[in-house]
């Protein structure tokens, strides 16, 4: 094996991968993140090589178990999600935009049905309000 291509616990490459910071943005759980980058990580195996990847903290308890308020959550910026993944979700709000990962349940021509753990329950967001949808890779936990 090349050692120049050795990877230790899935990092791979130098500190390039971008990890944005998060505030609470609302009642149902979406996140306002930041558009300047507050760190710099070595980048994971998942998103070697993938151009615009990037990491953000985790606010809030609407996906707990499966996130937690401190996980960094890892995206991919361009590989399309199907139903039964997580998802980023950047929509329009009233004065801006904010962030929600939830658990893409299905996607149409309508917009998008999501589905958060707790307090558990499904909801629409109409395609109009869909600013960018982005495919959660893996995470790194808060522990």
């Amino acid at each position: 094996m090349d050692p120049s291509r050795l990877r230790l616990d899935g990092l791979v490459g130098d500190r390039d991968l971008q990890v944005y910071g998060s505030a609470l943005g609302g009642p149902d759980g979406e996140m306002i993140v930041s558009y300047e980058p507050i760190e710099w990580v070595r980048r994971p195996a998942p998103l070697e090589g993938v151009k615009g990847g990037f990491g953000f903290y985790m606010i809030g308890e609407s996906m707990s178990p499966a996130f937690e308020p401190g996980d960094m959550i890892l995206c991919h910026p361009s590989r399309p999600p199907y139903a039964g993944q997580d998802v980023l979700v950047i929509r329009r709000i009233a004065g801006g935009q904010a962030a929600l990962v939830k658990r893409l349940v299905r996607m149409d021509a309508n917009g998008l049905r999501l589905r958060q753990f707790n307090p558990p329950c499904d909801f629409e967001v109409p395609r109009e309000d869909v600013v960018s949808l982005h495919l959660v890779v893996g995470k790194y936990s808060r522990r």
